[in-house]
């Protein structure tokens, strides 16, 4: 008897963000969540007319490298699921692991600078690669660490006071 193994068409990434999250205040709750569960204390959401650009800020805990590849990266997999309170002793608000698929309702495109105890990562993906691509396995995002510091990646914020914020 063969075994064989289930696959995941890659479009399906897409109808979980826009299925699961319906319109665009939604996705921008999913990732306020997101916020809160990092244990940030500030959340700044900024949006950038003349590039229009959404920047969604916190001082979180970010995510490392391992976070990122395991959880991040892995649809249904969150690790609120085992962990449910935070370490500064917050319930967890998300445990579906699908909550990133939010920003497929934003932006065809999305750029994460994160900072963690381990240093700064960028991650970047085009959602449109999800309707090009035949199964999940074929579609990547770029992580990388980056070569400019936070205020540099927000070079095109033109608010002065947003950025002191930030």
């Amino acid at each position: 008897m063969e075994k064989i193994s289930f696959n995941v068409d890659a479009y399906t990434a897409r109808l979980i963000g826009r299925e699961n999250v319906s319109k665009l205040n939604g996705a921008i709750i999913e990732l306020v969540k997101n916020t809160y569960d990092a244990d940030a204390t500030i959340c700044v959401l900024y949006y950038e007319k003349t590039t229009n650009s959404l920047y969604i800020a916190d001082n979180g805990c970010g995510m490392t490298k391992d976070v990122i590849i395991k959880h991040w990266m892995t649809i249904g997999r969150s690790t609120k699921k085992d962990r449910f309170i935070s370490k500064s002793g917050r319930i967890q608000t998300g445990a579906k692991g699908i909550g990133r698929f939010a920003l497929d309702r934003i932006s065809d495109t999305c750029e994460m600078f994160t900072v963690s105890v381990e240093g700064k990562l960028i991650w970047k993906v085009d959602w449109e690669d999800f309707s090009k691509s035949d199964n999940i396995t074929d579609v990547t995002a770029d992580l990388y660490e980056p070569t400019v510091s936070i205020d540099g990646f927000l070079d095109e914020v033109i608010n002065y006071e947003v950025k002191n914020i930030m």
